[in-house]
């Protein structure tokens, strides 16, 4: 019995080591083995002509970086007036996580 609780307890400590790096994105949907999806955050009624993304990537929780923000994304397209700002999300098995600032405007 001793062996058991020590074989769990190696299974559980081993298990939270292993996948408590991986690459996962909570967002709108919650957790998903695949996930792609695209979550608004706030918008207006002006029509939007341009378009400019700012993203940041997650590799098996060993790394994460990239410069999601308005700021960057508005950079990337050329964009002086913000009309929507919406968020995407794709991660693939906890092994990789991409997370997408996306502005529109003009």
């Amino acid at each position: 019995m001793i062996k058991l609780n020590k074989y769990v307890a190696f299974t559980i400590l081993s298990s939270t080591l292993l996948l408590g790096g991986c690459a996962v994105q909570q967002q709108g949907l919650g957790f998903g083995i695949i996930q792609n999806s695209v979550d608004p955050i706030g918008a207006t009624a002006e029509a939007s002509p341009k378009f400019g993304e700012a993203c940041g990537v997650n590799i098996l929780g060993i790394y994460a970086g990239g410069d999601m923000s308005i700021e960057k994304a508005k950079y990337q397209g050329s964009i002086t007036k913000v009309s929507t700002v919406n968020t995407s999300v794709f991660s693939f098995f906890g092994l990789f996580a991409k997370r997408c600032t996306i502005v529109t405007g003009s």
